[in-house]
């Protein structure tokens, strides 16, 4: 009985661990802190920063400092935390934005992709680029507020929640119709 037990035990954190990556922060190395989605819109910023580190305390959890040298007020898990690239470090990969130039919604998957013009690149480097690979999204609120339209996934949700509430007031108004 023990036996199985230490097996599903292992086993279990064989699948946790390759699920899980265990993320391990240097002390003095900067961060960004993910922002809790209600305290968010979609297409705002998924992280805000960048803080230092000072320590890891002995629960796992980390000790940070604001660029105004304030230690934050509470202490946060890894999973809360990004890492933020050193100026010395080469992002081989990272291209700053000028402009998004155009879109195209994916049927199947119901997301954009966003045609991106590449600052100090001429028209013809442009690309297809999806959301996610945009570490902010201002530029993409920028696009469609200077196209004057609203993601076709926004006017959805947004659609959904003015029928709830017409669908309440109707609801309430019924009632006192009856009772009068």
């Amino acid at each position: 009985m023990e036996e199985k037990t230490m097996q599903t035990i292992k086993k279990q954190k064989e699948t946790f661990d390759k699920k899980y990556k265990l993320r391990d922060f240097k002390v003095g190395s900067s961060v960004r802190i993910k922002i809790r989605e209600g305290d968010r819109n979609k297409m705002d910023a998924v992280y805000e920063g960048p803080y230092e580190v000072v320590r890891k305390t002995d629960n796992g959890t980390y000790v940070l400092r604001d660029t105004m040298n304030q230690l934050m007020n509470r202490h946060y898990q890894p999973s809360e935390l990004a890492h933020v690239a050193d100026e010395h470090e080469v992002l081989d990969d990272v291209y700053e934005v000028e402009a998004v130039v155009d879109h195209k919604l994916d049927q199947q998957t119901n997301k954009y992709t966003y045609k991106v013009k590449w600052l100090n690149y001429d028209d013809s480097h442009n690309t297809w680029a999806p959301e996610e690979n945009f570490y902010s999204q201002q530029c993409i609120q920028q696009y469609w507020k200077r196209i004057g339209q609203e993601p076709r996934v926004e006017k959805k949700r947004r659609q959904k929640q003015y029928n709830k509430k017409s669908n309440k007031k109707r609801r309430g108004n019924s009632n006192t119709s009856k009772d009068a």
